[in-house]
């Protein structure tokens, strides 16, 4: 009898240990799904430097906007220019290394077509800048008139080290 209880006792053990480890997986991988879901919002402005940092990584996205111009993306961390370039560069990225890490630096445009209903070209405004106020994607779903025309409302630009990700900025442009 004394076996068998034992038995169970190191069965009922290892099923705490794997459901232990189960669960700190999960808190890990969301975590690190929650780190790279952090997406900071900044507006573009002619003649001017906007930034947005994260504090946790000291990376800080900065976008000079061109008065009928290119803009000018910029990627900082801990104060120090690390890449810089026109929003043709970023568009298929830069990378460098920076004190012994790869840092890549990509700012995508986001391009919008009008749809079939305003239902439907809302949505897609939506889905293409899911963190931006809801009276800017409107605003932006009203200028979308149906037709072969779509426009570029904003650039998602991301860092990142190592393949690690650094900072995610928003750009909206106005």
């Amino acid at each position: 009898m004394d076996i068998i209880y034992d038995g169970a006792c190191m069965f009922d053990q290892f099923k705490k240990a794997i459901v232990a480890s189960a669960l700190l997986y999960i808190a890990g991988a969301s975590a690190v799904h929650a780190a790279e879901e952090k997406q900071y919002l900044m507006t573009a402005v002619p003649g001017k430097e906007v930034c947005a940092a994260d504090t946790a990584s000291e990376a800080k996205v900065c976008v000079t906007g061109g008065s009928f111009s290119h803009d000018v993306y910029t990627l900082k961390i801990k104060g120090a220019t690390v890449l810089k370039g026109i929003d043709d560069q970023l568009s298929a990225g830069l990378s460098a290394s920076h004190q012994g890490q790869k840092i890549a630096f990509v700012c995508e445009a986001q391009n919008v077509y009008p749809k079939d209903t305003p239902e439907a070209t809302l949505a897609e405004v939506q889905r293409v800048m899911p963190n931006s106020p809801a009276e800017k994607i409107k605003g932006i779903a009203e200028l979308l008139t149906p037709g072969p025309m779509g426009m570029e409302i904003g650039r998602l630009c991301k860092a990142s080290s190592n393949g690690q990700p650094l900072i995610t900025v928003q750009v909206m442009f106005d």
